[in-house]
């Protein structure tokens, strides 16, 4: 059992980490139209989770912790407004 959720762990950090450096190389300075703080909180946001994703497989302990403060600054710095549910 615990191999297997081994071996999951470090697949899903493989993908979260080859998805994040896919959007991450669209990021543009230039052909941002939002406000330069939220630019680099996304900035900020996909090098922290790509830290955590390369440390999971590395088995480095604050990966995890690493992974969840680049989810939640992700989502502070969402680009789209509109935070309200439903809408």
């Amino acid at each position: 059992m615990n191999a297997a959720f081994q071996t999951l762990s470090i697949i899903s950090a493989m993908v979260v980490l080859v998805r994040t450096i896919c959007v991450s190389a669209r990021l543009n300075r230039k052909n941002w139209k939002g406000n330069p703080l939220r630019f680099t909180g996304i900035s900020f946001s996909y090098a922290m989770i790509c830290g955590g994703a390369l440390g999971i497989p590395l088995c480095w302990n604050p990966a995890p912790h690493l992974l969840l403060l680049g989810i939640a600054m992700r989502i502070v710095s969402e680009r789209r407004g509109g935070t309200r549910c439903g809408r």
